[in-house]
């Protein structure tokens, strides 16, 4: 099986940072600014549709983290998420979900979904690497995903059932990191420091794969291109299983590839 189309590009980034403060939101976009002007918003809001259009960064602050509750002592820190889209090239979209506290004292980590079309002129992995340096997660991946793994049953009915296959899809919310576990691995996964423990860096990197230590924790890739699962799907996936064998058993819910190339 040689190269997919329509291939996409997915970010998913859990936090535990105090994502509702200007200044993480400034760093966080002028990242994407950084690597690609393409990839700066055009339109913002708290909800769909969107009608802000913003000519720059700073154009977002007042819509980057809007109070829900002000004036109740614990929930002032709580925020409105923060939603972009392009329609012109490169289309995309970001949603930012700020870290959540309700009055029992429960705290959900903030949590940052990013999609786009694929385009090689972006360095993707640079860009979700500097995402890391921002947003020092305690779990993230990059995945480029095409028809394979995008189509009707492709991880079986059991993974659909679980939600194993919309966390691998759609990105792993931190509710679900911590009620269902890891999903799958994608082209890029950053373990951050509660994870970290799960990386085996010296059997990871004796077996050829891509792995580094960065931040508080590791940067493990299937392939040292991101894009080989667009360009050759049937070999990203036996890399895939591969690696895979290199974690522990049962770490992720989804321990097989797409029928259609096994």
């Amino acid at each position: 099986m040689k190269k997919q189309s329509k291939s996409s590009v997915r970010i998913s980034v859990i936090s535990p940072l105090e994502t509702s403060d200007w200044d993480v939101g400034q760093e966080l976009l002028a990242a994407f600014q950084d690597v690609d002007a393409r990839l700066v918003p055009q339109k913002v809001g708290t909800f769909e549709p969107l009608k802000h259009a913003v000519p720059c960064i700073d154009d977002c602050a007042p819509f980057w983290a809007i109070s829900q509750s002000p004036n109740i002592k614990g929930l002032e820190l709580n925020a409105d998420g923060f939603i972009w889209k392009r329609t012109n090239s490169v289309k995309s979209y970001g949603h930012m979900m700020h870290k959540h506290r309700n009055i029992y004292g429960d705290v959900r980590d903030a949590w940052f979904v990013f999609g786009a079309a694929s385009d090689r002129k972006i360095v993707w992995l640079p860009l979700f690497k500097r995402i890391c340096e921002v947003l020092q997660p305690r779990y993230a991946t990059l995945n480029i995903l095409g028809s394979v793994e995008e189509s009707p049953n492709a991880f079986g009915k059991e993974a659909d059932a679980s939600y194993a296959t919309n966390d691998h899809l759609c990105g792993l919310a931190p509710i679900a990191l911590e009620r269902r576990g890891l999903a799958n691995l994608a082209a890029a996964n950053f373990f951050g420091s509660d994870l970290k423990g799960e990386v085996s860096e010296e059997g990871i990197r004796e077996a050829g794969f891509p792995i580094e230590r960065f931040g508080h924790g590791f940067l493990v890739q299937v392939a040292e291109d991101v894009f080989a699962a667009e360009d050759d799907f049937a070999e990203f996936a036996r890399r895939r299983s591969e690696l895979r064998k290199l974690f522990r058993e049962g770490l992720f819910r989804i321990n097989h590839e797409p029928s259609i190339v096994e």
